[in-house]
């Protein structure tokens, strides 16, 4: 009888005891650090906790594909990773003797401005220096403004209420992490006894005229006055930063100049961007930064409409580090 009583209070130990070796481990791996395209509440926690415990001065970029930075892979850079936004700025950075910042991606595939008015604040909480997102048109679509369709990440709704004991499981957390970090390797992405299918020049340019032509629809349709939840969502969220008065860098992500007049009217275009332009200073405080499309980006910058080149992201990172004081 005695021995059974023990037995709880010591499986209960053994189990924190392997919860926190875990956690040490995973974090010694810096496999949180590796930037992934996040599906799981999980692993986002796996990576908060590595962020939480990283030493100083920390800068978190955050956002949608481009920061992401996976459609360098797709157009068959294998150092992609390197040769992304965080890759890229972490070089400008270490020409600064007195500043050697860690710097996490945290860009999310079709995240939204009401994603990332969830995300932030989770971001903030980890004690960071700077925060870096992007903002551009497409986002503040009318086609996100249905009430499923707002969110690329509808469990971060949730995650920025009150987090599960479950979820706070070094154990649950880092398996997670550990799975998509393997599911998003080249290997299990292109396995090796699958032929890859064959796309010939004309299907790409196929491709390509349908991903435009879905994207002159979505601009065709903005949402940006104050009752448009993607609008509503980004002012919510400066507001936020500026009342907690935390060091925050917003920049405009540019589109390549050379597809931009096939997509929208170049007129409707600036009126447009001027409204976002507006809308973000409005909301930013003192503590934050408005950085507009950088001119040095021409069309042999960018793989298509906005994502950019390596040599793109080199010159996005040099003008983002030079208000990073």
């Amino acid at each position: 009888m005695r021995l059974a009583a023990w037995c709880l209070p010591i499986f209960s130990l053994s189990l924190v005891g392997l919860d926190l070796l875990v956690a040490i481990f995973c974090r010694a791996t810096e496999l949180p650090d590796r930037v992934t395209d996040i599906q799981r509440p999980a692993t986002l926690l796996a990576k908060l906790d590595r962020l939480r415990s990283a030493p100083g001065p920390k800068i978190v970029l955050v956002g949608d594909s481009l920061v992401h930075g996976g459609s360098l892979e797709e157009a068959g850079d294998t150092d992609w990773r390197q040769h992304g936004l965080d890759g890229q700025l972490k070089s400008e950075l270490a020409a600064r003797t007195d500043y050697r910042p860690f710097v996490m991606n945290l860009g999310i595939d079709g995240l939204l401005p009401a994603d990332l008015e969830y995300l932030i604040p989770l971001i903030a909480d980890c004690d960071v220096d700077w925060i870096v997102f992007d903002v551009h048109l497409r986002p503040l679509s009318a086609d996100f403004s249905a009430p499923d369709h707002q969110m690329a990440r509808p469990w971060l709704r949730e995650l920025s209420g009150e987090v599960s004991a479950w979820d706070r499981s070094a154990i649950l957390r880092n398996r997670s992490l550990i799975q998509e970090n393997l599911l998003s390797t080249r290997a299990a992405k292109h396995p090796a006894l699958r032929s890859p299918a064959s796309v010939t020049e004309t299907d790409a340019e196929i491709q390509s005229l349908v991903r435009l032509a879905r994207l002159k629809n979505r601009l065709r349709t903005l949402d940006l006055g104050p009752a448009g939840p993607q609008a509503a969502a980004l002012t919510r969220l400066l507001t936020w930063l500026a009342a907690r008065g935390q060091r925050h860098i917003v920049f405009y992500a540019k589109e390549n100049p050379a597809l931009l007049p096939d997509v929208m009217d170049p007129a409707e275009y600036a009126g447009r961007y001027d409204q976002v332009v507006r809308l973000v200073r409005q909301a930013q405080g003192p503590t934050g930064v408005f950085v507009p499309p950088v001119a040095g980006l021409q069309p042999e910058h960018f793989t298509d409409f906005t994502h950019l080149t390596a040599d793109g992201y080199r010159l996005l990172a040099r003008r983002l580090a030079a208000e990073i004081k």
